[in-house]
Order: structure tokens, then sequence, then C-alpha cells
């Protein structure tokens, strides 16, 4: 029984058929595997015949030789082999570029927001060691103002000490004038933190504006990266100014702090002088008392 033939023209053109509709390009390969097998000599030739027929309509064809045939679809597959090898690998290299861009873009991004978030640490640190050294400056002052309060309430009974009082208030006057100095300092160093405060905070949204730019930018153009990088830059040597700036705002307080603890003692030096005076102008009056008592035995003696 002679064996059927299945690369027959009709067969090879509903396989191109097919594979049009698929939107795949009718090559001998696929047409072969959408018949099931066959003869590549004979699909080849009936392949070119139904090409032919597609692309010249119902004209009469010219029958082309088959081993030409065969050498042009060799010749073409080889073609289009090495050119879609090309493509995938320059597609490949183009995908790894972004990745790696993209990759790039997002280690920068995290370090520049734990940069901020560290900078906003130092912030607020700073806040609260500026509002302890203003309250501290205050207490000083009101105890300043308590003790001058409570001098000042003796002056009625020791009016007859006034030389003795005179110098207590003008060592009262001298520590009043050394708290008013060391409040002036105070609010000197809170003025000059605020003005920090201000340059982190313009820093921080300096910081934050370029940041905000590079994630725009990131995928598109590596020129916005080392501009976000120059901007950290800047923003590193900001911060170390605002430091060194700290530190010298620390190194004020130290002083603020060495003049409260002198005030400190004036005060209770004050006390003392105080103390004193009290006990001499008892004394005062019991020599006052044994005057009178002397003058009037005096003065009944003479009666």
């Amino acid at each position: 029984m002679p064996k059927k033939q299945i690369a027959t023209p009709e067969a090879v053109a509903a396989a191109v058929e097919k594979l049009t509709a698929e939107k795949l390009e009718p090559t001998l390969e696929r047409v072969r595997a959408k018949l099931g097998g066959g003869s590549y000599t004979t699909i080849n030739r009936a392949l070119a015949e139904v090409m032919q027929a597609r692309q010249s309509g119902p004209a009469k064809l010219t029958e082309i030789p088959a081993d030409l045939i065969e050498i042009g679809q060799k010749a073409v597959a080889a073609i289009y082999t090495a050119v879609q090898r090309q493509t995938m690998a320059t597609i490949e290299s183009i995908e790894g570029d972004a990745r790696l861009k993209v990759e790039t873009a997002q280690t920068a991004r995290a370090e520049a927001s734990l940069e901020i978030e560290r900078l906003e640490g130092e912030l607020e640190s700073s806040i609260e060691e500026l509002e302890r050294t203003r309250n501290a400056a205050h207490e000083t002052i009101r105890r300043a103002e308590r003790a001058e309060a409570r001098i000042e309430g003796h002056q009625t009974e020791q009016q007859r000490l006034a030389r003795e009082l005179t110098a207590a208030k003008a060592e009262v006057d001298a520590s009043r004038t050394q708290a008013r100095e060391v409040e002036a300092l105070a609010r000197r160093s809170e003025q000059e933190s605020r003005q920090e405060i201000q340059t982190l905070q313009r820093s921080l949204a300096k910081a934050e504006a370029a940041l905000d730019a590079a994630a725009e930018h990131q995928q598109r153009e590596l020129t916005a990266m080392a501009q976000l990088r120059a901007a950290l830059a800047g923003s590193r040597e900001m911060i170390a100014t605002n430091a060194a700036r700290a530190e010298r705002a620390e190194a004020a307080l130290g002083v603020h702090e060495e003049a409260l603890r002198s005030l400190r003692i004036e005060l209770a030096q004050a006390r003392e002088g105080e103390s004193l005076a009290r006990t001499e102008a008892a004394e005062l009056r019991g020599q006052l008392r044994l005057q009178a008592v002397a003058a009037e035995g005096a003065d009944r003696l003479q009666q």
C-alpha cells in the first residue's frame, strides 16, 4: 500500500494560513511542525509555491529550482537566527544596565534617608538641651530675686545698721547684676542656637528637595544621581559646621554654669552677712537698754 503524502500544496497552504493567523512567520520548520512531518524538499517546494501565490495572486507561478529554494530558506533562517540572538543579547544588556541604575538609585536614596533621620535626631537633642539651659537660668534668676526680696523685707527693722545693710544690699545688687549678665548670655546663646536650628532645617529642606529630584530622575538620567551625591556632600559639610557650633554653644553653657555657681556662693555670703548684722543689731539694742537704765538711775540720783 503506497504511503500517504502529507506535505501536499493544500496542506502547506493551510499550515501557512494558521501560522499567519497566529502572527508567526511561516518558516520551513514551523510549517513542517504544523504538518506533523514530511520531506523538507517537498515542504520547501510547496511552501515556495504558496508564498509566491500569496504575493502574486492568481497569476501562473514559475517553478523555482528546489536546490535554490532550499539554499535560500537555510540562508534566511541562519540570518534570522543570528539577528534574533544579537537582538536578545542587546535587550539583556539594556535590561542589566537599567537594573544596575535602579539598584544604585535605591541605595543612594536609602543612605540619604538614614542621614536625614540622624539629622532630625540631633536637632531634637539640641532643642531639648537649649530648653533645659533656659529653664536653669530662669530658676537661678528667680532664686536671686527671692533672696533680694527677703533682704529688702528686713530693711525697716535694720535701719540703725545702715552700713551693714548697705554692704549686704551691695552684695545682693552685684549678685543680681551677675544674674542678669548670665540671663543675657543665655539669651544670646539661645538666639545663636535657634539660628543654628534654622540653618539645620534649611539644610534638611534642601536635602529632601534633592532626594525628591533624584527619585524622579533615577531611572532616566545618571547625571541626576551625581547631583544628589553632591547635595548630600554639601549637607554633610554643613552638618559638620553645625556640630562645631554646637560644641561652642556647650562651652558657653559651661561658662554659664560656672557663673551660676559663683552666684550661689555670693548669695550664701550675703545670708551670712545678714545673720551677722542681726547679731550686731541685737548687741546694740542691749547696749542701748543698759545706757537707758543707767541714765534713768542717774536722773533718780539727781532728783
